[in-house]
């Protein structure tokens, strides 16, 4: 499933406590969850208290909610659980203004996601002693957005930044997907290549056994009968043929029929060598339209997706 652009902790923001647990395990704990929504100054005014673990939740829609998996349990009638990943959890991030409706001077923490075919989110802040810092857990995001004060407004220039940062850091995601898909394309073509090689050979081996006696050295007919029995069936243009030496990309000239495939085939009967034939037939039908349409994708002019970045301040 593709990530949405409003998961407010991707892969690359998990907590690092928690790098190597399962993946059901959410990057962030209820109580983290509780103390940013209610504690930020964007969000926290949604929140009303009610009672213990209970909050009054006015936008983006009412409801009754609470961040403990306990009380979400024992209320699941009447109670929305506000977890990590949830539809709620969602619409408050969504809910977000953008930082172009914030003025330069007061946007101190912004949530930047780019959007395409390759999705990612990051967090960035400017610390009065530094420069421009990338936020890469959720407890860091918030300790700064509860002490913004130390924080200095970004600029024009700081978010231009950013969103170069994060679009070089997609695009190169996304050309190692693009490397990869075409590593495996052309394995798998050289695979399809090499089963047309084993469907060639059997049809020869056939072919041989039908026409000639097997010779006393599987090795020698191997060698000199498998030639004349190729250049006949490609002259003749039978049982695909032509095309399979085409696919399997073979020299008739310098053809050897492993000895292994002569011996499966010698002894057996006239009606077996027949019946085998056709399987063999199909397969090759098969083949050579697995490998027209793995080259005809191949072939097709590979552009970079198009990719969209939109800035949010946070604080």
């Amino acid at each position: 499933m593709r990530l949405k652009e409003d998961r407010i902790i991707l892969e690359n923001m998990a907590v690092p406590a928690l790098r190597g647990k399962p993946p059901y395990e959410p990057p962030v704990t209820p109580e983290d969850l509780e103390a940013f929504f209610t504690g930020s100054p964007l969000t926290r005014h949604f929140f009303s208290k009610d009672r213990p673990e209970l909050y009054n939740l006015s936008y983006p829609r009412e409801a009754l909610v609470t961040f403990d998996p306990k009380t979400a349990d024992e209320k699941i009638e009447s109670v929305t659980y506000l977890s990590y990943g949830s539809d709620l959890f969602r619409e408050l991030l969504a809910a977000l203004p953008k930082v172009d409706t914030i003025p330069d001077t007061q946007a101190r923490v912004i949530r930047i996601a780019a959007r395409g075919e390759k999705e990612s989110t990051a967090y960035f802040c400017k610390p009065a002693a530094s420069s421009l810092v990338e936020i890469m857990d959720f407890q860091q995001l918030s300790v700064m957005i509860r002490g913004k004060n130390d924080l200095r407004p970004l600029t024009a220039q700081d978010l231009s930044e950013i969103e170069s940062t994060l679009r070089s850091r997609v695009e190169t995601a996304m050309e190692r997907e693009r490397e990869a898909l075409e590593s495996y394309e052309a394995g798998k073509l050289r695979n399809l290549r090499a089963e047309c090689r084993q469907v060639l050979d059997d049809l020869v081996a056939i072919e041989m056994e039908k026409r000639w006696a097997i010779l006393k050295s599987e090795t020698d007919a191997g060698l000199y009968e498998a030639g004349t029995v190729l250049r006949r069936l490609l002259r003749e243009r039978r049982d695909r043929v032509p095309a399979l030496l085409e696919a399997a990309t073979v020299d008739v000239e310098q053809y050897v029929l492993p000895p292994e495939v002569v011996a499966k085939y010698a002894g057996m009967r006239e009606d077996f060598l027949d019946g085998s034939k056709g399987p063999l037939v199909r397969r090759t039908d098969n083949l050579l339209q697995s490998i027209r349409l793995l080259i005809d994708k191949t072939a097709e002019p590979r552009q970079m997706p198009s990719l969209e970045t939109i800035v949010y301040g946070m604080v």
